[in-house]
């Protein structure tokens, strides 16, 4: 009887985009290679794995064990994240995990298995951990923390069977990426296409060719020419020739150079970091991909185009890019390829009917002439005047769709003529070699003749939208005595049965072709009111939302505002280019800071702002709260200096203007700047100034936001009948406002104050109620504080089964949100169970994945006091030497922010610190002390996930 190979579980390592960083810093490369092979080598070791292989950057692992291998890519993973890497860019380790039989011969492995771990690798993503449904299978119960994400069957290249791939999910180690780049799945955001295309089989060969060897091929030609429909199909065709996909950037709506950026970094969803601009984090997220990059509608952004896709093309080699632009970027490496008209039955040489399909513009114009009318046919009656159309027309693929759109009203005879008459006008009398342009603009202009007088007066007011526009827009800014409200939608519906206007069903808005839109622009009547209509609608648009976003529909009034971005955009460009109406761009500004805040629109809303303060120099109240506005978002960017700085020239603005509405908001924005960075009694002070005028203007929202902030402060600081009483004042304002949301989270702030005191049962009563309310206003956020203060109560009451279960309902909830802060915060008081129950490990876990999410977030405060919790956690564990390290690191952080421990902190410090002195030695003791006295904070957080 054969005796079966042993079944082991297999774990293949590599770092993604090596070769790149070996090339930017070698020398840094190097020591981390060797700081990464420590890593794993440990890692594997710990939960009884063997390395039997390393080639270059790649391991190659086996365990007997799926659950030794699932711990130890865990253990590896979370190492490597947090590590402090010295390279241009962290290193990111993809790793898979497989189960099978394998023959073991010289300290080696062979066998199907092996191929099969190397296929599932080479799918995933750097930071990313796959498993596969045989090791899956052996995984009966999970580790705490730790789950599967069902990733589906995927086919991997060279192997006939599809395989269940699974990715490992843990709280502290990234979770989203891209698709697995497996044979199944292929990148890409091309756009469906409602119509069949038509023809062009020798241009798409051609350019296919091109792009073989050229990384920069720009399609040319006149508008209508079809370069974008070209480009679509060419990308379609290409989707598995690259490995990372095919990515379509539709440039028409973007109206300035400066968003050409914004417009590419949004199809690949990447955002600006504190430490990183946006074109750097794009270029870092392209540099190791193989994909297709697709800029359409470049001509009126050339310069800005040329520069990015230069950038692109010298720091990405594995990527290409396809351009549709009426001109060349005119760059190194640029192939040009005209795009020519469709082919057309040579005039003298005789065709049959059959042949129809071999010509390319017959072809599309019967297609799309059956679309609009089922009935219309090719005969021997009609085909010389559908041959003479198509000719008339150059096959412009633009000009031969709206021609045959006409089918529906018109017969083929008239269609004919009336273009006969067209062109005559146009070239003079001249039938021969016509300009495509002018052909084009014939055809438009026939087309907007057969349109009555109302009609023609909407489609000139609608090319003033950009990115598309809904139906109150139209009726409020197109309407007026000639063109009433309640005609405005007959009058669309009628532009969309003719072609000329797009309506988009999923959005519920209507959008122009831009050569619609830039001939209907040339003949509108009276732009410069027009302008100044659609500036004001925007206006008004945007400073209604911007009060919403605070509320519970801010998540519908979000995607409304990025929907209308485009128009927000170009109404700031007619107010400053054409109107030169400043004070109307520094209140559209103003009333986007939260818009801009929100999506991560940091540097267009920066370079929006600022624009508008360097051309608009009167000191008025809009000047100050544009200037409260690019503070607030410098904030955001970490820039507490800067932001000071701009708080403080909006606080002598308001203080000239006599205007303490604006003067209290920016002392309570200072006021944040140093709470932010730990300034307690200065942020007293500016609070306390901030409330006097508040409480004078009777501005009670403002009010009781300040009062929140000062009872925060208090409570930081221990005083917790000073933070009760500030509470009470600022909710009897929630109450006088009647906004229950804000009333609810005052109340929140003073069930907290009683825990302190240590009145449990009172908080757990007031949070039952308040829950219950939260939910029913379907509040997330108020939900997870309430659920957070509840948990807190009850563990208290040592009932740590029904305290846990809901601070896990929290966390939960804060994952949905995305709201790193509060999960760290959540982690913590659920470490703070563990601890109680001397689950030492989990307290652990808990701890560090707050840890690493304060430090994500950049909160320096969070970070500080995790590694205190750590430090104590230590010494419950005896590991006396770690605790006296973060003792003496906490310490020094404090002092350096200017954040003293609260009394009850302090106690603690005491407590622990008597009960170590009896068992230590003062010595080593002092001497870990100085250890982490002299240590970074990045320095003491790696210390902290190592060592405790």
């Amino acid at each position: 009887m054969a005796v079966s190979a042993p079944v082991f579980t297999f774990l293949f390592t590599d770092i993604e985009g090596s070769t790149k960083l070996w090339e930017q810093a070698p020398q840094e490369m190097a020591l981390a290679l060797a700081r990464h092979d420590q890593i794993l080598r440990q890692s594997i070791e710990m939960e009884q794995g063997y390395v039997f292989k390393t080639v270059g950057d790649a391991f190659c692992a086996v365990f007997h064990r799926a659950s030794d291998a699932l711990q130890a890519v865990v253990r590896a993973q979370h190492i490597l994240v947090m590590e402090p890497w010295l390279t241009p860019s962290p290193i990111k380790v993809r790793m898979a995990l497989h189960s099978g039989a394998a023959i073991e011969r010289d300290n080696d492995y062979f066998g199907p298995v092996l191929n099969r771990v190397a296929r599932i690798l080479a799918i995933g993503h750097g930071g990313q951990i796959l498993i596969s449904g045989a090791t899956q299978q052996y995984l009966e119960q999970l580790p705490e923390l730790i789950h599967l994400e069902n990733l589906g069957h995927h086919r991997l290249k060279d192997l006939l069977q599809a395989e269940q791939i699974w990715q490992l999910c843990h709280p502290h180690l990234p979770h989203q990426f891209p698709p697995l780049k497996s044979l199944n799945f292929t990148l890409h955001n091309l756009p469906a296409q409602m119509t069949s295309f038509v023809g062009r089989g020798r241009e798409i060969n051609e350019i296919k060719q091109l792009l073989l060897t050229a990384r920069l091929v720009t399609l040319t030609g006149t508008g209508g020419a079809g370069k974008t429909r070209l480009s679509l199909q060419i990308g379609g065709e290409l989707l598995n020739g690259d490995a990372d996909g095919v990515w379509f950037v539709e440039l028409a709506p973007v109206n300035e150079d400066s968003l050409v950026l914004q417009a590419v970094a949004n199809v690949f969803k990447i955002h600006e970091e504190r430490d990183q601009s946006l074109q750097e984090a794009l270029l870092s997220y392209l540099h190791p991909k193989s994909l297709l990059l697709i800029l359409d509608n470049c001509e009126h952004l050339v310069l800005a185009c040329a520069q990015l896709v230069e950038r692109i093309l010298q720091s990405c080699p594995k990527v290409k890019i396809l351009v549709s632009s009426r001109e060349t970027l005119n760059i190194p490496c640029e192939v040009r390829y005209r795009v020519p008209s469709l082919s057309l039955p040579e005039p003298g040489i005789p065709w049959t009917l059959d042949q129809t399909e071999k010509f390319e513009a017959l072809h599309l114009f019967l297609d799309r002439a059956r679309m609009a009318l089922t009935s219309f046919a090719l005969t021997e009656h009609n085909a010389s005047m559908i041959v003479a159309i198509c000719r008339r027309l150059d096959g412009i693929p633009l000009a031969l769709e709206l021609a045959a759109a006409r089918v529906r009203t018109l017969p083929i005879e008239k269609i004919q003529a009336r273009l006969e008459d067209q062109f005559r006008l146009l070239t003079g009398g001249s039938r021969t070699a016509l300009p495509r342009q002018q052909t084009l603009r014939a055809l438009i202009d026939w087309s907007y003749d057969l349109l009555n007088v109302k009609e023609q007066l909407l489609l000139q007011r609608l090319s003033i939208f950009s990115g598309g526009w809904d139906l109150c827009a139209a009726e409020t800014i197109c309407s007026d005595p000639a063109l009433e409200n309640w005609e405005i939608l007959d009058l669309l519906t009628a532009l969309v049965d003719k072609s000329l206007v797009f309506y988009e069903s999923e959005t519920d808005r209507y959008r122009l072709l831009e050569t619609v839109k830039h001939y209907a622009h040339e003949k509108l009547n009276a732009p410069m009111f027009f302008h100044q209509r659609y500036c004001a609608y925007y206006l008004a648009l945007a400073e209604d939302a911007d009060p919403q976003l605070l509320g519970l529909e801010a998540k519908k009034i979000l995607a409304k505002l990025e929907l209308e971005h485009d128009n927000f955009r170009t109404a700031l460009t007619i107010a400053q280019n054409t109107l030169a109406d400043w004070e109307l761009v520094l209140r559209l500004c103003v009333a986007l800071v939260y818009f801009w805040r929100l999506r991560g629109y940091w540097s267009e809303g920066k370079d929006q702002l600022q624009r508008a303060l360097d051309h608009s120099a009167t000191p008025n109240g809009t000047r100050a709260k544009a200037l409260n506005g690019l503070g607030s978002i410098t904030i955001y960017q970490g820039n507490y200096l800067e932001a000071e700085h701009l708080f403080r020239l909006a606080l002598i603005i308001s203080q000239d203007c006599l205007d303490p509405s604006i003067e209290a908001l920016t002392l309570n924005n200072l006021g944040k700047v140093s709470f932010s960075q730990g300034n307690y009694p200065q942020a007293l002070k500016l609070f306390q100034q901030a409330l006097i005028l508040a409480r004078g203007l009777g501005n009670l929202f403002l009010g009781t936001q300040i009062l929140c902030s000062m009872g925060d402060i208090a409570v930081d600081q221990g005083s917790y009948s000073q933070a009760e009483s500030l509470y009470i004042e600022a909710l009897t304002l929630a109450q006088k406002l009647k906004n229950q949301t804000l009333e609810l989270t005052v109340l929140n702030n003073l069930g907290a104050v009683a825990s302190a005191q240590g009145d449990h049962a009172k908080v757990q009563a007031m949070c039952e109620q308040i829950l219950v309310i939260s939910r029913d206003l379907n509040h997330p956020l108020l939900e997870v504080t309430t659920l957070n203060n509840l948990g807190i109560s009850i563990l208290y009451q040592d009932d740590y089964v029904t305290a846990q279960n809901y601070l896990e309902q929290a966390l939960t909830i804060n994952r949905k949100m995305g709201n790193r802060v509060l999960e760290a915060g959540n982690l913590s008081n659920l470490a703070r169970i563990a601890v109680h129950i001397r689950d030492y490990q989990k307290a652990q876990q808990y701890y560090q994945q707050a840890l690493i999410l304060y430090q994500q977030c950049g909160r320096q405060v969070g970070m500080i006091e995790t590694l205190e919790h750590m430090a104590f956690l230590a010494s419950c564990k005896d590991h006396v030497q770690a605790f006296a390290c973060l003792y003496g690191a906490t310490q020094i952080f404090r002092e350096q922010l200017g954040i003293p421990p609260t009394p009850d902190q302090q106690s603690q410090w005491q407590t622990t610190l008597a009960s170590v002195a009896v068992a230590f030695d003062p010595e080593p003791f002092k001497l870990a002390q100085q250890v982490g006295q002299g240590m970074s904070l990045e320095a003491a957080i790696a210390y902290a996930l190592q060592e405790i």
